[in-house]
């Protein structure tokens, strides 16, 4: 042993010296040189473990196993699953319901087929599996206030209620509306809150969808930076309106946006700077009120090239209005003069079909109304107003 140390030794001496002989960068390839004549580290193979917990066992573990690891009989798998089926399940469990699982560990421990830690695990499995832990009971006659506890919080938080609503629950005062309004307004105030923005607010307003159409490279000032606070808009916008407790009107037309300082240098908006949403007061002729002038809802709304007034009026109808249009009957006909979807155009933009006056179809009712045709991506753009068959800037 003291020989192959001696050879190691020796061996480490010289790759120390070659390597203090080395002339050459580091980490650069220069062709000219002959890479044999260089000192080679080969690995067999890397181990990486973690994440390293900063305690053993971790909390989870002593959460679990509540009286250590030194027990291991048959009460205390009862115990152990009578206190986490309820956490589980977000309500109180039977003695039948413990019962059964508890036998299913414990005839596995006593066979020894498993050790004690293996069958709780198992048993853990069986429950995270289960349907009472992945879905909310909407109908439980036995525990409606702890179902409605559930229902709430998950709208809310996006996650199981806490000790106070579960206690509320416990005691049926949950079911009582002047305690339940008091819990929602203590839940909105909570920093968990912010889920309903994400989670509510971004399915309602198709805010995961925005970033999804990439305008073409005409648009140079299109970058991600616009692209991020283009959806990051929508958050706090609905979140302003949520914190304020502002009509719901406002989704519609408001006279406030919620901007950073890259939103409101393409709004064409003075007074922001930084990267922080902030409420700003804007006049009607920034056209940016509500939802509809986000830039963000018009870029995902557009086909990277122009502006879809048919996909525009859709997506209005069917999340302000709950009332999406249906498809057209196949092979209708166009009247003569009238504006409406071309199957020969993608998206189903529309088209304008020559004829001596032009009337506005059943999609567009006013009179006279207007089209728009676009100018940059989350832009507006230019309203042509639509008269006698004739269009005026």
């Amino acid at each position: 042993a003291k020989q192959e140390v001696s050879v190691f030794q020796t061996e480490l001496a010289k790759v120390k010296e070659d390597l203090a002989s080395l002339k050459t960068p580091e980490r650069i390839w220069n062709p000219a040189l002959d890479r044999t004549q260089f000192p080679v580290l080969h690995f067999d193979k890397v181990e990486i473990e973690g994440p390293i917990e900063s305690e053993w066992p971790p909390k989870s573990h002593q959460a679990l196993f509540f009286a250590g690891d030194a027990r291991s009989d048959e009460a205390y798998v009862r115990e152990i699953f009578a206190r986490f089926l309820p956490r589980a399940y977000r309500r109180p469990v039977s003695g039948e319901e413990v019962e059964s699982l508890a036998a299913e560990v414990w005839e596995a421990v006593r066979s020894k087929r498993m050790t004690f830690a293996q069958a709780v695990r198992q048993g853990l499995a069986r429950v995270l599996c289960s349907s009472g832990f992945w879905f909310l009971e909407r109908d439980a006659p036995s525990a409606p206030a702890y179902a409605l506890a559930s229902r709430l919080s998950y709208f809310l938080w996006s996650t199981m209620p806490d000790d106070e609503l579960l206690s509320l629950a416990a005691s049926g005062k949950l079911v009582d509306n002047t305690v339940l309004g008091a819990q929602v307004d203590r839940m909105l105030k909570d920093p968990r809150s912010s889920q309903l923005v994400r989670n509510f607010g971004g399915q309602w307003l198709g805010v995961r969808e925005f970033g999804s159409v990439e305008p073409a490279k005409d648009y140079k000032d299109y970058d991600a930076a616009l692209k991020e606070a283009g959806r990051g808009e929508a958050y706090a916008f609905f979140a302003e309106v949520l914190r304020q407790n502002l009509p719901v009107t406002n989704f519609i037309d408001s006279d406030f946006a919620v901007l950073n300082e890259r939103l409101a240098k393409h709004y064409g908006i003075e007074g922001v700077s930084g990267p922080e949403f902030r409420r700003v007061p804007i006049k009607p002729e920034h056209h940016r009120g509500g939802v509809l002038g986000m830039a963000g809802l018009l870029t995902y709304l557009a086909d990277g090239t122009r502006t879809l007034p048919m996909r525009r009026g859709t997506w209005v109808l069917a999340n302000f209005f709950n009332d999406p249009p249906g498809n057209p009957p196949r092979s209708s006909p166009t009247p003569p003069g009238r504006i409406s979807p071309s199957a020969n155009d993608c998206n189903g933009t529309a088209t304008r079909r020559p004829a001596p006056v032009v009337t506005p179809n059943s999609i567009l009712t006013d009179w006279p109304w207007r089209i728009t045709t676009p100018s940059a991506p989350g832009v507006t753009g230019r309203t042509e107003k639509v008269s006698k068959g004739r269009m005026f800037r």
